[in-house]
C-alpha cells in the first residue's frame, strides 16, 4: 500500500512539474487580462532588454518588465482596466500608448517599433478603444458595463437579459416562482446545450443555485456589473465545469476618482395597458431604486466601491372563478340549463340499474336536503356567491351563468434588497489583494388564488455571498493567483394555511386527510385539502403540496494558478477544488 501511495505521489509530482515547464500559447486569466507584444526597431529587428512599464490609468498601479531575447514581453494577471504602456531603452525614443483597454479573460497586445533618437523624445500613441483579438482562440462575446447600464432591460433590470445578444444563445427566460427564486435569475441555452452546462462565476466564485442549478445563486444588480465574458466555445480549461457557456462576471471596483450613481425606475397602472382579460385595472406600483459610490480610501493602494439596490412591487391581480348559485347550494336544479338550453335532470342514484338505466329523476328536479351529505355542504359553504352575472357558456341556472360568476382581486408584493461592498489593496506593485461582500434579502407575499384560500401566504430568501481574491507576482516570470469564494442562501415557504389546523379532519369531517391521526399534531400536515368538486366549478383549497419548504444550501469555491512565462511562451499549473453542501 506504502508503494503504491508513493508512486501515485510521483506520478502527480511529475504531472504538475511538466505543467509548469511545458510552454504553450500565452493568454488571459479569468479574472484578469494580459497585456504582450513585440519590440522592434526601424530595421524590424527584435530588441531585447528594453524596459516595458504599465500604469493603471483609474488606480496607478504600475507594474515594470523588460523584453527577452526576441524582443517579446508579457504582463499576466492584469487587473481589467485602461492602462498607459510606456516603453523606453538608451538610444530610442521613448514610446507611449494610452489608453490600452484591457479584458478579463482577453489578451491585450502591444507592439511597439522604436526609432533612434534621445530618450526626452517621446512617440505618444492613444489606443483603440476595443483591440482586434489575435492571441486567443475562444470564441467569446464580452458586454461591458455601459451597454448594461445603457440599453433596455426587462422588469427585474437583469444582465442577464443582455446574454441574448451572445451569437448562439436562445432568447432568457424566466423560470419558477417568485416566492422561491426572488433573484430571477434568467435561463438561456448556448449553441443547443442543456441549460444546465452553463457555468456562472461572480468576481471568482462559483455562483449556482445547488437545488435549481439552471439558475444563479444571485444576480448582481446592473449598476454593480463592470463586464460580464460569455464564453461558447474553444475556452480554456480554468473555465472548467461548463459545458455550454463560462459566463464569468466581473463586478466593480473603486478608483483614485470618488464617482457615485443614483437612479430611480419607476411604474404604476397609469402607465400600462389594462390585461386582456381583466374587467378592471387595479392600483398597482412598482420601482427600482438604487445608489453607488466608489472612490480610493489611501490613493494608488486601497479602494472601495459600494452599493444598494432596492426593488419594491404591488401589483394585484384579478382573478374569476365558477362559484355554484344558491339554488344549486340546495340542491335545487329547476332552473338549471345546459349550454343547449336542455334542462340538467338530476336523478336518484337510488334508483334503476346498476347500469344506470331505469334511473328516476327527483321531483321538480330538487335534491332533497336529507340526502346532501354534511360533507358535500361544508364544501359547497366554502364557496363564495356570486358577485358577477358569469357567462353562460358552461350552463346557467335562471339565466345567470356560473362561470366566471365571482371575481376577487389579491394583491401581490414584492420586495427586495442587494447590497454590496468591494475592497480593493495593492500593497505594492507586485501584489493586489480584494475582497467582496454581496447580500440579497427578499420577501415575497404568494399569491394562492384557489378558493376559499385568501392567505397569500409569505416566502422570505437571504444570500450572502464572500469572495477573496490576490494576484501576485513572484518574480518577472512566474505570477500566483487564488480566489475563494463561501456562498450561502437560506429560504423558507410557509403557506398561509400553515399551522391552520387539521381542516380537512376536524372542520370538513373528511377522513384521512391531514396526514390522518398520527400526524395530527405536526403543522405541517396542516391546512385546507386540496378539493375538487366538479369540472363546472372552481378548486377549493390549497393547491401547493411542495410547501412548507425550508433550504440552507451552501458552496465553496477555492482556486489557484501559476503562470510561468518562459521565452515566448508561457504555461500555467493550477489547482482548483470546488465543494458544496
Amino acid at each position: 500500500m506504502v508503494r503504491h501511495r508513493a508512486r501515485l505521489f510521483a506520478i502527480l509530482a511529475t504531472f504538475a512539474v511538466f505543467s509548469i515547464l511545458t510552454p504553450s500559447g500565452a493568454g488571459a486569466q479569468v479574472l484578469y487580462g494580459s497585456i504582450v507584444g513585440q519590440i522592434s526597431d526601424a530595421s524590424g529587428a527584435a530588441v531585447p532588454g528594453v524596459t516595458v512599464t504599465i500604469t493603471n490609468r483609474d488606480t496607478g498601479l504600475t507594474r515594470t518588465g523588460v523584453s527577452n531575447e526576441t524582443g517579446a514581453y508579457s504582463f499576466t494577471n492584469v487587473l481589467a482596466g485602461r492602462y498607459d504602456v510606456k516603453i523606453t531603452l538608451q538610444g530610442f525614443k521613448e514610446f507611449v500608448k494610452t489608453g490600452v483597454p484591457v479584458s478579463v479573460n482577453e489578451v491585450s497586445r502591444v507592439d511597439a517599433a522604436l526609432d533612434i533618437g534621445a530618450l526626452t523624445d517621446t512617440v505618444t500613441v492613444a489606443s483603440e478603444s476595443q483591440l482586434l483579438q489575435t492571441d486567443k482562440a475562444d470564441t467569446h462575446t464580452e458586454i461591458r458595463s455601459d451597454a448594461i447600464t445603457q440599453l433596455p432591460l426587462p422588469q427585474n433590470r437583469n444582465y442577464q437579459t443582455l446574454i441574448n445578444l451572445v451569437p448562439g444563445a436562445t432568447p432568457a427566460r424566466v423560470q419558477n416562482s417568485e416566492v422561491d427564486t426572488p433573484g430571477r435569475a434568467l435561463s438561456t441555452n448556448v449553441n443547443g446545450l442543456d441549460r444546465n452546462n452553463n457555468g456562472t462565476k461572480t468576481d471568482g466564485a462559483t455562483n449556482v443555485n445547488i437545488w435549481l442549478p439552471h439558475h444563479t445563486m444571485i444576480v448582481s444588480p446592473a449598476e454593480t456589473v463592470d463586464t460580464v465574458n460569455v464564453s461558447t466555445s474553444n475556452f480554456d480549461a480554468e473555465q472548467g465545469m461548463a459545458g455550454g457557456a463560462a459566463i464569468t462576471v466581473i463586478t466593480k471596483s473603486g478608483t483614485n476618482k470618488l464617482a457615485g450613481s443614483g437612479f430611480a425606475f419607476y411604474n404604476n397602472e397609469k402607465l400600462n395597458a389594462k390585461p386582456y382579460f381583466a374587467t378592471v385595472k387595479n392600483p398597482a406600483s412598482a420601482h427600482i431604486d438604487g445608489a453607488t459610490l466608489g472612490g480610493p480610501i489611501q490613493k494608488n493602494r486601497v479602494f472601495f466601491f459600494g452599493a444598494w439596490e432596492g426593488q419594491y412591487q404591488t401589483t394585484p391581480q384579478q382573478f374569476f372563478y365558477n362559484v355554484p348559485p344558491a339554488a344549486l347550494r340546495n340542491g335545487d336544479f329547476s332552473q338549471a340549463f345546459n349550454t343547449d338550453g336542455s334542462l340538467q335532470v338530476i336523478y336518484d342514484p337510488r334508483t334503476g340499474n346498476p347500469d344506470g338505466t331505469g334511473r328516476i329523476p327527483f321531483q321538480g328536479n330538487v335534491i332533497p336536503p336529507g340526502l346532501i351529505s354534511a360533507v358535500a355542504r361544508k364544501l359547497q359553504d366554502l364557496y363564495p356567491l356570486p358577485n358577477a352575472a358569469g357567462s353562460t357558456s358552461g350552463g346557467n341556472v335562471g339565466g345567470q351563468g356560473f362561470t366566471r360568476n365571482f371575481e376577487r382581486s389579491l394583491p401581490r408584493k414584492f420586495d427586495r434588497n442587494n447590497y454590496d461592498l468591494k475592497i480593493n489593496w495593492n500593497p505594492s506593485p507586485a501584489a493586489q489583494i480584494w475582497g467582496k461582500y454581496e447580500r440579497m434579502g427578499a420577501n415575497v407575499k404568494a399569491l394562492f388564488p384557489n378558493l376559499p384560500y385568501n392567505d397569500r401566504g409569505n416566502g422570505d430568501t437571504t444570500v450572502n455571498m464572500y469572495t477573496f481574491g490576490t494576484t501576485w507576482t513572484i518574480n518577472p516570470t512566474t505570477v500566483f493567483d487564488a480566489t475563494y469564494g463561501i456562498s450561502r442562501m437560506t429560504h423558507e415557504t410557509i403557506a398561509g394555511d400553515f399551522g391552520f389546523g387539521n381542516y380537512g379532519l376536524d372542520t370538513l369531517g373528511i377522513p384521512g386527510m391531514n396526514g390522518g391521526a398520527n400526524f395530527s399534531g405536526d403543522p405541517r400536515y396542516a391546512g385546507i385539502p386540496l378539493v375538487t368538486t366538479s369540472a363546472s366549478f372552481s378548486t377549493l383549497g390549497n393547491p401547493d403540496g411542495w410547501n412548507p419548504v425550508q433550504r440552507d444550501e451552501r458552496t465553496y469555491a477555492l482556486s489557484g494558478n501559476v503562470t510561468k512565462v518562459k521565452d515566448r511562451t508561457s504555461s500555467a499549473a493550477g489547482t482548483r477544488s470546488t465543494g458544496s453542501g
